[in-house]
């Protein structure tokens, strides 16, 4: 476990989380606080609605930093889960679209 892995953990069980988002297309970072309870689909549902407004199109791609895991894949998990199942410790996401990013 690394010190990104460690914080993670403790600032999960103060019950605060932030996800960051970087966005390839244009550079940009999003990041979100969140609790552990709190759904990944709520998030998505932010990320697309508040910072991206856009709705969300069946080419975008949402990967775990750390092991270019698929996220979309888990948006019925709640962060707590997510975490605890082992998935991107860091909460780093790194979005982009089908005509965008790497």
């Amino acid at each position: 476990m690394d010190a990104q892995d460690t914080h993670t953990t403790e600032a999960a069980a103060r019950g605060s989380l932030t996800v960051t988002i970087l966005n390839e297309d244009d550079g940009r970072q999003y990041p979100m606080q969140a609790g552990p309870g709190t759904p990944i689909h709520a998030l998505l549902q932010r990320l697309y609605a508040h910072e991206l407004r856009q709705e969300r199109r069946p080419d975008d791609r949402l990967r775990c930093e750390a092991s270019g895991e698929d996220v979309f894949q888990f948006s019925e998990l709640h962060l707590r889960q997510y975490l605890e199942a082992g998935h991107c410790p860091g909460l780093i996401w790194r979005f982009a679209t089908a005509s965008g990013g790497a």
